[in-house]
């Protein structure tokens, strides 16, 4: 029998309220995928488990998420739109992924200025000043746009975009050794051009193996892997920037980023009851009336707090649809808080690693509650009582939260589901 998300909700409510468990809140600094306060510490990237030193803090997480809602917002031109400096152009019905580069002083610098959702509303509007304008500071781009220094500026949750020469005041200089680099620094040269640091991995010896480098640069936002899994060296890397005068820094008020849900991009298959119908195959049906189901309104109500759906909290909700394993995975996920920025290659073939569940899916191979083989998961098939149990058991195991003398139910599951 399909299970809609009415029945398993009342479910994960049950388990997850059990005095053994210790559920997460929605309330830390109004984020709406409720990350954990404590740091990562069974995510692994395609080589190794990251050691406790290595480990992110919660503002380390939403730097790198910030700055990949830059990266990974994909907009759809109605008009060709011309690129930094005259070199061609985004063509009319091609998706773009990334925010286009441009320095439009006389504009609005995207997302500082303009939402994300100010953006595409602008890209769908034919008439807008997206296509009958352009920035034309130091070179002709897209009037809706920003440049390297407004997008750390952004991803660092500073106010407004600060310059190359400005940004090192709300920064720590931590020296030109690549050893020292943490996830969320920035190598910057003053009046030339500053990048951000987004993914690190180590080798066996806790030496630095590999640089991720996420940037706003021409023609849009891009990323760029340095070292092991890429075939750019470390030491090109090293040239690029450390060696031509590019210094690492280190944001002071690192702790105070704030990863705040938005429909426009949301990552990782964070949706929310406005935007979930745009991003995924099973859509939701209108809107039920909670109250008619006395049974499952405390389950809704918990389910609620916690923000894993990142509903409305009205009396309202659009719970009575049909829950696939993908959709499962990913709410699991954003639950434990995992980072997923560090999976980069998928366990199944028909996962893949860019889709809306597909780090997830990666996430839970790597804790070891759902199998890697067969070499299929089939994300989009609806999930059964017996396979939510499994994995829902396997999951509670591995965070060391069941008790052997445990008494409450873990699951209330009909003949037949």
């Amino acid at each position: 029998m399909k299970k809609t998300l009415i029945s398993i909700m009342l479910a994960f409510a049950i388990i997850i309220a059990a005095p053994v468990v210790t559920p997460v809140t929605a309330a830390e600094a109004g984020i709406a995928a409720p990350f954990r306060e404590e740091i990562l510490t069974n995510a692994t990237t395609d080589t190794q488990v990251l050691s406790e030193e290595h480990q992110l803090t919660m503002g380390q997480k939403n730097i790198v998420l910030r700055a990949r809602q830059v990266f990974e917002i994909e907009w759809t031109p109605v008009r060709n739109v011309v690129k930094w400096g005259r070199a061609g152009f985004f063509p009319a019905g091609e998706t773009v992924k990334g925010l286009p580069y441009g320095m439009p002083n006389e504009a609005n610098y995207v997302p500082l200025r303009t939402t994300f959702a100010e953006f595409l509303a602008e890209v769908e509007n034919s008439d807008s000043r997206f296509y009958t304008s352009r920035a034309t500071r130091t070179a002709v781009a897209p009037y809706y746009s920003l440049d390297c220094s407004a997008f750390v500026s952004w991803a660092w949750g500073l106010e407004k975009r600060h310059m190359t020469g400005a940004l090192p005041r709300y920064a720590t200089t931590v020296g030109r050794d690549i050893q020292n680099m943490q996830v969320g620094d920035a190598l910057n040269k003053s009046g030339v051009h500053v990048v951000l640091v987004t993914d690190i991995q180590y080798d066996d010896e806790g030496g630095i193996s590999a640089v991720g480098i996420m940037e706003s640069y021409m023609p849009q936002a891009q990323y760029t892997l340095y070292g092991e899994g890429s075939e750019l060296p470390l030491q090109t890397l090293q040239r690029k920037y450390l060696k031509n005068g590019y210094s690492i820094i280190r944001c002071n008020n690192r702790e105070n980023a704030v990863y705040i849900h938005d429909c426009a991009v949301p990552l990782d298959g964070d949706y929310c009851d406005k935007c979930i119908n745009r991003y995924i195959d099973t859509p939701l049906s209108p809107f039920i009336d909670i109250e008619r189901e006395a049974t499952h309104t405390d389950a809704v109500e918990f389910i609620n707090r916690l923000g894993v759906f990142n509903t409305s909290g009205q009396s309202a909700s659009p719970y009575d649809f049909v829950m696939t394993r993908g959709m499962f995975i990913a709410l699991l996920s954003r639950y434990e808080g995992a980072y997923l920025p560090v999976y980069r290659k998928s366990p199944f073939e028909d996962v893949p690693i860019d889709e809306w569940y597909g780090k997830a899916i990666a996430w839970a191979v790597s804790i070891g509650i759902i199998d890697a083989t067969p070499d299929r998961f089939e994300p989009r098939e609806y999930i059964s009582s017996q396979e939510m149990a499994v994995i829902m058991y396997k999951y509670f195991k591995w965070r060391g939260s069941l008790s052997e003398t445990q008494n409450t139910p873990l699951f209330l599951i009909d003949p037949g589901t």
